[in-house]
């Protein structure tokens, strides 16, 4: 396991483009390595919100009731990510069509509009193609998201420096023992 000192110097991978980084923040808010979940508390959910729908001045007004639609949709969105589909189908989509321009209406409640938002975004990146490259890291004990940012985009690992790099390591010991 990696230790690092800081809570904020975790992120190992690389930022999604625009519109996907805030669905690859919300998958991370489940930090698997250090056992924490980042919507545990309203505080925690509205400073995530904060970033990615800033609905006033003072911040989008979370409950604890609006943390269960926001778990869901970031085990809908993991799940995606894994390759099983059919979990974001519980959410109702809130969409402002304007010739043609799709939107979100920044009016909506702040639970309901970011997550509008995050689906839309998914929407878009599956069809023009961008949605295969935001992946889940295969160490099981790590599944952060990230944006696979490799060429071909065969890119397996949040970071090769902290789970590729363990990867390879268990690999050549294991190779080193079958050949002793």
């Amino acid at each position: 396991m990696v230790t690092l000192t800081r809570e904020h110097d975790w992120d190992p991978s690389t930022p999604a483009p625009a519109g996907l980084e805030p669905v690859r923040r919300l998958v991370n808010t489940l930090d698997l390595y250090r056992k924490r979940d980042h919507l545990e508390t309203e505080a925690a959910a509205r400073s995530i919100l904060a970033v990615d729908w800033p609905a006033s001045e003072d911040g989008p007004q979370i409950s604890e009731p609006d943390l269960l639609p926001l778990r869901g949709a970031r085990t809908a969105i993991r799940d995606l990510l894994g390759g099983r589909r059919g979990g974001l189908e519980q959410f109702r989509i809130h969409l402002s069509i304007t010739g043609a321009e799709i939107r979100v209406p920044p009016d909506l409640d702040p639970v309901d509009g970011y997550i509008s938002q995050l689906i839309l975004e998914l929407y878009v990146a599956e069809h023009t193609g961008k949605l295969r490259r935001l992946k889940l890291c295969a160490n099981e004990q790590c599944r952060w998201g990230f944006w696979d940012a490799s060429r071909p985009g065969t890119g397996k690992w949040c970071s090769m420096q902290v789970c590729g790099g363990q990867h390879k390591a268990r690999q050549y010991r294991k190779r080193k023992r079958a050949q002793s």
